[in-house]
């Protein structure tokens, strides 16, 4: 069996939640209609932790669209959790790959304006020496640019920046 999530609870008093527990992906059926009706009006994000995962792109769609929990999610509500410098045994997804996979997402239907990435390592890769790392922020930021064809700026600057 596999662990739940934690649930999150609102402050006492405050009315919203500004952090959740920021979910593994097999954790994810724990975010399900029950726990969508009760905390996620309070909710601003939920920033699933996908690492190195390979499948990401698969696996957000399936998990905004409701086939992971019943319950569909806004896409512009789930934030994109990934490395792209090693973390231990944690993995990484290559800064180029992960570019790629934004623009991905965004390709998905009803994932246009989703809820975007987090990097927590990513000041270490501001002006890094590491080419394939440098610049988290630029990167992802063109990544982010609104991709709804082959000839879009996002994708346009995804395969200049990473074309080999």
């Amino acid at each position: 069996m596999r662990p739940r999530a934690p649930r999150a609870r609102a402050a006492s008093g405050s009315g919203s939640i500004d952090r959740a527990p920021a979910p593994l992906p097999y954790q994810l059926e724990s975010y399900d209609e029950r726990f969508w009706s009760t905390v996620g009006p309070n909710l601003a994000w939920l920033n699933v932790q996908w690492y190195a995962n390979p499948r990401l792109v698969d696996e957000y769609y399936a998990f905004v669209s409701g086939e992971t929990t019943g319950t569909a999610v806004p896409a512009s509500r789930v934030v994109v959790g990934a490395t792209v410098e090693a973390q231990g045994q944690l993995g990484n997804i290559p800064l180029c790959d992960l570019m790629k996979i934004v623009v991905s997402i965004q390709g998905k239907p009803g994932c246009s304006s989703f809820g975007g990435v987090s990097g927590w390592e990513f000041t270490q890769t501001i002006d890094a020496f590491n080419p394939e790392t440098r610049n988290w922020d630029t990167c992802i930021a063109a990544a982010l640019l609104p991709s709804y064809g082959p000839s879009s700026p996002g994708v346009g600057i995804v395969r200049g920046a990473c074309s080999r």
